[in-house]
C-alpha cells in the first residue's frame, strides 16, 4: 500500500504560464466508498480479541482466529477507502500547490468580474434594468395605493437583485 504522502507514478500534473512548477490537476471524482467514521473504530475489537486471549489458554484458539481475521478485514476495508479519497494520491506539497493555484484563479476571476462590471455597457445595461424596475415597482405601489387607498406603501429595490438582460450592440 502507498501512503498519501507518496506520488503515484502517472499521476497528471499541470503546468501553468505563471510560474514553472508543475501543478497536480484535479482528482476526477470516483464511485469511491463512502467515508463513515464509525468505520474507523477499532477499540471494541481489539478488547474483545484482548479479552478472548486473555480468558482462553490456547491464544490459538478459533474464536481468536477468527477476532484476528475480521480485524484484518476492516482495516483492509478503511485502507481501501483511505486510498480512494479524492486527493490521496498526492503529496501535501502537491496539495498546497493545488489549493495555492485555485486560489489564485478564484482572485484572477474576481478581479475579471470587477473590471467586467466598471465596463460603461454593462453600467449602463445596469441603469437601464434598474429604471424599468423601478417604473414597474411604482406602477405596482400606484396601483396597490390605488386599490388599498394606502398612500404610504412604498416598494423597495434591492439593486443586487436585479438581473441585466443583454444588450445588443
Amino acid at each position: 500500500m502507498q501512503s498519501a504522502r507518496e506520488s503515484r507514478p502517472g499521476t497528471p500534473m499541470v503546468v501553468t504560464s505563471a510560474s514553472a512548477t508543475p501543478v497536480p490537476t484535479p482528482p476526477v471524482a470516483s464511485a469511491a466508498p463512502q467515508l463513515v467514521p464509525e468505520q474507523f473504530v477499532f477499540l471494541p475489537m481489539v478488547v474483545q480479541l484482548l479479552e478472548t486471549l486473555r480468558s482462553t489458554e490456547d491464544a490459538v484458539s478459533l474464536s481468536a482466529h477468527r477476532l484476528v481475521a475480521g480485524l484484518n478485514a476492516k482495516i483492509a476495508q478503511c485502507r481501501q477507502v483511505l486510498d480512494a479519497l479524492a486527493g490521496a494520491q498526492y503529496t501535501q506539497e502537491q496539495q498546497e500547490q493545488l489549493i495555492k493555484h485555485y486560489e489564485d484563479a478564484l482572485v484572477h476571476k474576481r478581479d475579471l468580474i470587477r473590471q467586467y462590471q466598471a465596463l460603461p455597457v454593462f453600467q449602463r445595461a445596469l441603469e437601464n434594468t434598474l429604471s424599468a424596475s423601478a417604473e414597474r415597482s411604482s406602477h405596482n405601489a400606484t396601483d396597490a395605493q390605488q386599490e388599498n387607498g394606502d398612500a404610504a406603501s412604498t416598494i423597495a429595490v434591492d439593486p443586487l437583485s436585479v438581473t441585466a438582460e443583454p444588450m445588443a450592440l
